[in-house]
């Protein structure tokens, strides 16, 4: 985000043909807490070309936006979420739940995430500031994997058996409790799906696998039990590379906190291995 001077404060610029999601004022609003000037007057808001990202929850669209202000011009590039719905049906929304994280834990977090220019309350969209200047995950070397994991283990010590207190937040997932027979369901509607269509033929044509997922189903208690003895934690919920920005300067930030939730780490740290083989095969470490 750059601002530079020529350029003289002056009326706030009409709504006439605005399309986003967002008002003129709450845009404003984020940007001038973000820049910490209050004269900030946005004089346009453009869609602009986003690197490729793997899927997510919802459309992601970039943003150009241009301003002006006491202190000269400016411009900078955003990131507009619009999470599509529930991520299961009975759950808080993904939105809801990243907004929230944003707005209420961010500042507690140890680990960076993208500011949030501004976010519906309800989850419907949000606007974040966008992450330049990242190493692409799929050329993630050991030391990188080693960082995130790191990084991963930072947050849940921060958080460790303190899921009493992070009932205060409401809106985060509660995969092995309040939220274990939503996911069930969930499960046994998939399974059904795939014997009824015959797809993914990846399952359906095995069934070897289709036998270890029915078994997996049916006793999904049993093997959440231990896990319930665990101390309780805080959960990204999709921790994986495609969601970690490796910075230049060996940092990361973090971001799609769609599925936070409360529960035993070893969660988030089976995501993380088997989304990235899933995505990269054999990994170099």
């Amino acid at each position: 985000m750059e601002q530079g001077k020529g350029k003289p404060i002056m009326e706030e610029a009409s709504t006439e043909g605005w399309s986003w999601p967002f008002t003129r004022a709450g845009l404003t609003a984020g940007l001038r807490r973000y820049y910490q000037d209050t004269s900030i007057v946005i004089d346009a808001v453009d869609p602009t070309a986003m690197p490729d990202r793997r899927p997510s929850i919802g459309h992601i669209q970039g943003l150009e936006v241009s301003f002006h202000s006491r202190g000269g011009v400016g411009d900078c590039r955003l990131v507009l979420k619009e999470p599509l719905g529930t991520t299961r049906a009975g759950l808080a929304g993904a939105g809801r739940r990243e907004v929230g994280v944003y707005s209420s834990l961010a500042a507690h977090l140890p680990l960076s995430t993208p500011a949030m220019i501004a976010g519906s309350p309800s989850g419907d969209w949000l606007v974040l500031e966008a992450i330049e200047d990242i190493s692409e995950s799929d050329n993630w070397d050991a030391v990188a994997y080693r960082t995130a994991i790191d990084a991963l283990v930072e947050l849940h010590d921060h958080f460790w058996n303190l899921g009493e207190d992070l009932h205060a937040y409401p809106w985060l997932s509660r995969p092995l409790d309040a939220d274990f027979e939503v996911h069930v369901t969930a499960a046994k509607q998939a399974y059904e799906g795939i014997v009824e269509e015959g797809h993914p033929r990846a399952f359906s044509s095995e069934p070897a696998r289709m036998q270890v997922l029915e078994a997996l189903i049916e006793n999904a208690g049993a093997l959440a039990a231990p896990l319930l003895e665990e101390p309780a934690t805080l959960l990204h919920g999709d921790y994986w590379p495609g969601n970690i920005a490796m910075l230049s300067d060996d940092a990361l930030m973090v971001y799609d906190w769609q599925l936070a939730g409360v529960g035993p780490g070893i969660i988030d740290l089976l995501v993380f291995v088997n989304k990235s083989a899933w995505w990269f095969g054999k990994l170099p470490i």
